[in-house]
């Protein structure tokens, strides 16, 4: 039975050339793509492990022909498309020495390499060529990265929630930099504290909890969750479960913080996921629509992807 949407929770986005917008949906295990309008195009995928099914699509990826990567993390597997959705070919994410890998995040280059990451006893970057062979892999020791993404001169760029960071390496796996992480000094807030009514324990809770309630510094992240990067090397970071979008130049440097808490135009709840077009705007999924913003943060406009209404209609 097809679960009836009515948000994007849990769905990842892509946008091709054309500004149609894809997105995965490991719920209901298919591939849906939408007009920029928000009409749909296409749909494709059911619950299964042959040609062209799914079992729990999450990252989504599309190369500069227009081809469709989807990291079908159940089934441990890439699966490639035309963008109609029409099989191209798949390959398994194991390690070479032989471990599962199940993928989370994919990502493409200009020259159709493709960057997956995944988790199997310690969690994995894979590095392929177009048709699935390995080209290397490198362990993520010590954290929880979510999402990747590589920027046009292939540096590979990773988002880690527990550390809060966004960590940049060069293609070849050498480490670059790393920013955003969210180092509070437990002592100084519990002194803070120490007089009201909640005391150590709403300091312990301020200090343990990822959504901070007092604004954090522009260049510090709270459980980096999606990002995705423009044309001229930009980064935009979805900053853990708060309605904000952070910009960032390529070396770390916090170029803006964009979002403001609430259902009107331009406002977030809970963004899902980011992706950007080719003029360097960028979209978020969140609730049933994807809004879309200029570089800057300036409100452009929203399609709705998944209405209350029609989730109603489908349903009746």
């Amino acid at each position: 039975m097809e679960y009836i949407r009515k948000d994007t929770i849990n769905m990842r986005m892509a946008i091709d050339g054309h500004g149609n917008i894809y997105m995965s949906d490991p719920l209901n295990n298919h591939i849906s793509k939408f007009a920029p309008e928000g009409d749909i195009i296409a749909q494709w995928g059911v619950r299964g492990n042959s040609e062209g099914q799914f079992a729990g699509p999450h990252g989504i990826a599309i190369d500069r022909s227009g081809n469709v990567y989807i990291a079908d993390m159940g089934n441990r597997r890439i699966q490639k498309f035309a963008s109609e959705g029409k099989f191209l070919a798949s390959w398994t994410t194991y390690t070479s020495g032989g471990q599962i890998i199940y993928p989370r995040s994919i990502a493409v280059d200009d020259y159709i390499s493709v960057y997956v990451v995944g988790t199997a006893h310690d969690p994995y970057l894979k590095r392929f060529k177009a048709n699935g062979e390995l080209i290397d892999q490198w362990p993520l020791i010590g954290g929880d990265p979510f999402d990747v993404a590589v920027d046009t001169s292939g540096n590979i760029y990773i988002t880690d929630r527990s550390n809060n960071s966004v960590t940049k390496f060069k293609s070849d796996g050498t480490f670059l930099a790393s920013w955003g992480r969210l180092d509070l000094d437990y002592k100084k807030f519990e002194r803070s504290f120490k007089n009201s009514y909640f005391g150590k324990s709403w300091a312990k809770a301020i200090l343990t909890t990822p959504i901070t309630p007092f604004p954090l510094y522009p260049s510090q992240l709270s459980s980096p969750s999606y990002l995705a990067i423009d044309m001229l090397g930009y980064i935009y970071v979805v900053d853990g479960y708060s309605p904000y979008i952070k910009k960032f130049g390529p070396n770390g440097n916090c170029c803006g913080t964009f979002g403001e808490q609430g259902d009107n135009d331009g406002q977030l709840l809970n963004p899902n996921s980011i992706a950007v077009d080719r003029m360097g705007n960028f979209y978020v999924a969140d609730g049933g629509c994807v809004h879309k913003f200029t570089s800057d943060g300036e409100f452009l406009n929203k399609c709705s992807i998944f209405s209350c209404e029609e989730a109603d209609r489908l349903e009746g």
